[in-house]
């Protein structure tokens, strides 16, 4: 069980040393893995500069090195484990062996990754292939070498400087990470390719200047392609001559902070992070910044590779963003690894302390929103295997296009509330809904147009009553509501309990319309399902590949050195039990009983959902320190065979919290419903614990079931049919009304019938028209007294008429209520 100690951010700090490249003459390059045993080996690795490329929280450290470096390691004492012998062997052997044509774009030669030429080919016919779209590459500069650095625009009109907002997405400033490229081509290409017929897509390129730089080191790219013309060559920096060494790395020459010390960048030649003898002495970090000054780019996003990040400035020290910004990056850094799970934050704080680096430039300098993903894992490494290129593009798909929406405005619904009429929370038959919408413009632009929201409704139970709202003009980065002025919908009188109503929200703003579903379920629910784990009711526990912090019942233990775990069950709920991750002792250290591996799933019991929809709500703790372990919550309706994710976020709640959702909105509900919660912590690096207690179903089926024995016809009596089999034996109350709007609570039931001449004259015994609406129900729960005499008189057809009724325990009417019926609608014939 491998944990990272309390010091090691103090310790990653001091390993951030110049780093050594591999001898001109072609010296293998090594991964090794280094234990470091005591902090007095810090100095020497300083001393030694080696290419750190990864740390593990078991004070382990990955390193590129050659030949000499291990001499220097060895005669040092330090400990290590050669874990590649030849990186560039390993990474073309891979290459080629994982090499299938089966990708959604085409092949390159270098093991699928395209070289230099073939890049400027792709940029050359897409110019032919789609004038309209894309421009002929430009070059903005040439290399130390003298290779063009080429630049292209994707928009709409690609050959005008219009007054669109600009961004700029550059790759392969390290000359060997071609992932970066190949993230980008891919982008290019969906953009391309599906413009006219994805909305947003299509939106985008006709609202943005979208720029590219897919190759800003042309010389070093080109160096690896012919040494290693199968892919896997290593080589980094630039191709410039220092003079017994080459290469600068010019994501350590811009000019902000360029020198800032030694430790994030290097005054050495021969180091891998030579910054270069002034700042942008660089021909190419020159032509970039220059031309980035040039434009009015609003984001920018600067593609390296690897770690699974997500870096923002700033770099060259422990400095947060300036100001409000570093909120805007958090939101910004939050949305797009919601679904990778990337590791987000400063440069100099996710990762190491670098100085002269371009998201640092970009941002303090050039005043543009930057980022630097760091793009697939260890496993990955510079050269991914061919089948990882495009699953590795594909999950910076949504984030790229994030990119280019907030260099504009971006309108989301930030979310939404419902106010029922009465405030009761529940939404009746007959009764009126408002909507308040809370849009946030994420952009970093003002809304071009008033941004309007439209709700609709396909459901036969709805009218909408007010159905638009014109925000107007939302600034950059702000919200509204409208609050002062909801939108309204109104429910039918007969709306079944238990449907799920669904409202179709569209949101317009510059010509574009964004569109998304809210739904609500009718009627008033009852407890079908409830567990507050005060004893064991069934709930399993599978555990895969896990070593400690399996789910557990238990009463839980406060744990010392951190509040990790729960230190007690829900304070909301009742009891003292609840599911928690391996129960520590008391006063245990949080980092020996989290979870280690897994993930461990918590699976409930079978709930029969055949009745209809359904609402679950469960009170969960989550906690992960380096928010990167998912917390799962899934729902299969054939009893485990398959999966519907829920809910999955890496973000750690660290307290109890409230999750709720309708079993309807993910699958249909059956005999055979089951929800299972997962956590786990793979791979293990990090401290995991989850916790859930009380867990609710509410259904929406009335427990009491009303009908008729025939048409209800004027100058007829017909029978009101109740079958209530868990109320067997137990008295029942009717009353009937000319309407089902407002409800009343009785008791902690809600009645959903109006207080009318119809309902005094149903409850008044004798009257001769409702008859028998009070007794007992038989040994089944069953009962066909009751019945409705209806008056032959033809000014009554067409009328409705609504009977609801309850059950009444033996403590009497109305304290003893137990269940509520939904109402039965008649409607004279």
């Amino acid at each position: 069980m491998s944990k990272r100690c309390l010091t090691f951010p103090a310790l990653l700090l001091m390993l951030l040393v110049p780093v050594l490249g591999a001898n001109e003459d072609h010296d293998p390059y090594r991964l090794v893995q280094i234990q470091i045993t005591s902090d007095k080996q810090i100095p020497s690795l300083q001393l030694m500069g080696l290419d750190l490329v990864q740390f593990h929280d078991d004070f382990k450290v990955d390193a590129v090195v050659n030949n000499a470096d291990l001499a220097e390691l060895k005669a040092a004492g330090f400990l290590y484990e050669i874990k590649i012998q030849d990186m560039e062997a390993f990474y073309a052997n891979r290459l080629k062996d994982s090499y299938v044509k089966t990708r959604a774009f085409p092949d390159g030669s270098m093991g699928g990754n395209y070289t230099l030429s073939e890049v400027e080919a792709i940029l050359d016919n897409w110019a032919i292939q789609y004038p309209h779209l894309i421009s002929p590459k430009i070059s903005i500069g040439t290399s130390i070498q003298g290779r063009d650095i080429w630049a292209v625009k994707i928009s709409d009109n690609p050959l005008i400087d219009e007054n669109e907002p600009e961004c700029c997405f550059d790759a392969l400033i390290h000359a060997r990470e071609p992932q970066s490229m190949m993230t980008l081509i891919w982008y290019m290409t969906r953009l391309l390719e599906d413009y006219g017929t994805d909305a947003e897509l299509t939106y985008l390129v006709d609202n943005r200047e979208i720029w590219f730089i897919p190759v800003f080191n042309p010389d070093g790219y080109y160096y690896n392609e012919q040494n290693s013309p199968n892919g896997g060559g290593m080589w980094r920096k630039n191709r410039r001559n220092n003079g017994g060494s080459y290469g600068v790395d010019l994501n350590r020459n811009y000019g902000f902070k360029w020198g800032y010390d030694n430790y994030g960048s290097s005054p050495n030649p021969g180091d891998e992070t030579y910054r270069g003898t002034a700042a942008f002495s660089e021909p190419e970090t020159t032509a970039v910044s220059n031309f980035s000054l040039l434009r009015p780019f609003v984001t920018s996003w600067n593609t390296h590779t690897y770690s699974d990040l997500y870096l923002c400035p700033f770099g060259y020290d422990s400095v947060y963003p300036y100001g409000n910004d570093w909120p805007i990056y958090q939101e910004y850094l939050d949305d797009i690894s919601a679904d990778n799970g990337y590791v987000t934050g400063p440069a100099s704080m996710v990762l190491y302390s670098a100085n002269g680096i371009a998201t640092d430039w970009h941002y303090a300098t050039a005043g543009q929103f930057n980022i630097t993903p760091e793009i697939g894992g260890s496993g990955d490494g510079f050269w991914p295997s061919f089948n990882r290129i495009l699953p590795l593009a594909e999950e910076n798909f949504e984030p790229i296009k994030y990119w280019t929406w907030v260099a504009g405005s971006y309108v989301q619904l930030e979310g939404h509330t419902l106010a029922d009429d009465n405030g009761d929370g529940l939404y009746f038959p007959g009764e009126p809904v408002g909507v308040t919408l809370t849009l946030r413009n994420k952009g970093l632009g003002d809304t071009m147009t008033t941004a309007i929201a439209t709700i609709t409704s396909a459901s036969p139970y709805v009218t909408v009553l007010q159905g638009t709202h014109d925000f107007g003009v939302i600034p950059g980065y702000s919200e509204v509501n409208n609050s002062g002025s909801p939108l309204t919908v109104v429910l039918d009188s007969k709306t079944p309990y238990g449907e799920t109503i669904t409202l179709d929200v569209a949101i317009d703003f510059d010509n574009f319309t964004l569109t998304l579903p809210l739904s609500f379920i009718a009627g008033a629910p009852m407890i079908y399902f409830q567990d507050n784990f005060e004893s064991d009711t069934g709930w399993t526990v599978t555990n895969q590949n896990i070593s400690s912090g399996a789910w557990e019942r238990d009463v839980p233990n406060p744990t010392s050195g951190g509040q990790v775990a729960p230190l007690e069950d829900n304070p909301s709920g009742t009891g003292t039990y609840c599911y928690l991750t391996e129960n520590g002792p008391s006063g245990g250290s949080y980092s020996q009983y989290d979870i280690d591996g897994g993930p461990t799933i918590l699976t409930s019991p079978v709930i029969d959902l055949s009745a209809g929809d359904a609402q679950v709500s469960l009170y969960a703790w989550y906690y992960s320190r380096d928010n990167d372990d998912p917390f799962m919550v899934d729902i299969s309706n054939n009893n485990g065979t398959s999966w519907t994710n829920v809910l999955s976020t890496q973000n750690g709640l660290n307290g109890w919290e409230l999750i709720t959702f309708n079993v309807g909105d993910y699958v249909t509900p059956t005999a055979n419903v089951k929800v299972r919660v997962s956590a786990q912590d793979q791979p293990n690096n990090d401290i995991v614990e989850a916790g859930l207690d009380d867990f609710e179903v509410k259904t929406f089926a009335s427990p009491i079931d009303l009908s008729l024995s025939g048409p209800p016809i004027v100058g007829t009596t017909v029978n009101i049919h109740m079958s209530a089999p868990q109320a067997a034996g137990l008295e029942y109350r009717m009353a009937a009304s000319r309407g089902t709007y407002p409800a009343y609570n009785l008791n902690g039931q809600y009645i959903p019938i109006n207080i009318d001449n119809v309902t005094m004259i149903s409850l008044n015994p004798g009257n001769g028209i409702f008859n028998n609406f009070q007794g007992n129900l038989d040994a089944s729960g069953f009962t066909a007294d009751p019945e409705f005499v209806i008056p032959n008189n033809p000014l009554y057809v067409g009328m409705d008429i609504f009977v609801i009724a309850v059950t009444v325990d033996a403590s009497g009417f109305p304290q003893g209520v137990t269940s509520v019926s939904a109402p039965l609608p008649i409607t004279i014939q």
